[in-house]
C-alpha cells in the first residue's frame, strides 16, 4: 500500500495457491470497477478523474520499472476504485487472452506501451456495453486518453514521447485488428 497523487494504492497479495484446479487466492481489496465509477459523472468528477489518472500512471510506472513486464490485462475493469476514500486497487495481473495470442506480433515493446495500448483497445472494444450511454462512454475514453497523456508528459525529450506514442498506437491497432466484429444487433 502506498499513496500517490492523493490516492491510496492497493495491490492484493497471494495467500493460497491451489494446484488442482489451478487457482490463486488473494487478499481482499476494496472498491468497485473503475469502469462502473466512470459511469456516474457525480461519482468521478473531472478533478477526481485527473488525480486518479496521475495516481494510476505513477503506480504503474513503479510496477513497470520494478517488474520489467506489463500488467498484461490493464483495463478499467481490473482497477477497483473508491472515489470517496480515494483508493485504487490493481487486480488480475497476467496476460489476457488477446495479449497471449498477439505477443509475437508485438515483439519487444516496452511494458508501458503494451499496457497502455491494451487499455485503449479494451476501452474502445467495450462499445457494446456503452450503447445508449454516450456520456459514460465519453468519460471512459477521456479517462484513458488522460492516462496516456499523463504518461507521455512524464517522459523526457520529445523524441521519447513520440516513440512511446507510436508504440502505444501500434499496440492498440494490433489488438483492434484482431477484434472480430459482429454485424448483428444481438452480437
Amino acid at each position: 500500500e502506498s499513496t500517490v497523487a492523493g490516492w491510496r494504492i492497493f495491490v492484493p497479495a497471494p495467500i493460497y495457491l491451489c494446484l488442482s484446479p489451478p487457482a490463486i487466492v488473494m487478499t481482499l481489496v476494496g472498491g468497485r470497477k473503475l469502469e462502473a465509477c466512470l459511469d456516474n459523472e457525480h461519482e468521478m468528477t473531472p478533478e477526481a478523474m485527473a488525480s486518479a489518472a496521475r495516481a494510476l500512471v505513477a503506480a504503474m510506472q513503479r510496477y513497470w520499472s520494478t517488474n520489467l513486464q506489463p500488467h498484461g490485462d490493464l483495463n478499467l475493469n481490473n482497477i477497483l476504485c473508491d472515489p470517496a476514500k480515494r483508493h485504487l486497487s490493481f487486480v488480475d495481473p497476467g496476460e489476457s487472452e488477446i495479449c497471449a495470442r498477439l505477443g509475437d506480433t508485438l515483439g519487444s515493446l516496452s511494458p508501458a506501451s503494451l499496457d497502455l495500448g491494451y487499455m485503449l483497445y479494451a476501452t474502445v472494444a467495450a462499445v457494446k456495453r456503452n450503447i445508449g450511454r454516450l456520456d459514460a462512454a465519453s468519460r471512459k475514453r477521456g479517462f484513458v486518453e488522460m492516462v496516456v497523456r499523463v504518461f507521455l508528459d512524464g517522459l523526457g525529450p520529445l523524441e521519447a514521447k513520440r516513440r512511446s506514442l507510436d508504440e502505444i498506437e501500434f499496440c492498440a491497432k494490433v489488438y483492434l485488428s484482431d477484434l472480430e466484429l459482429s454485424w448483428s444487433l444481438r452480437g
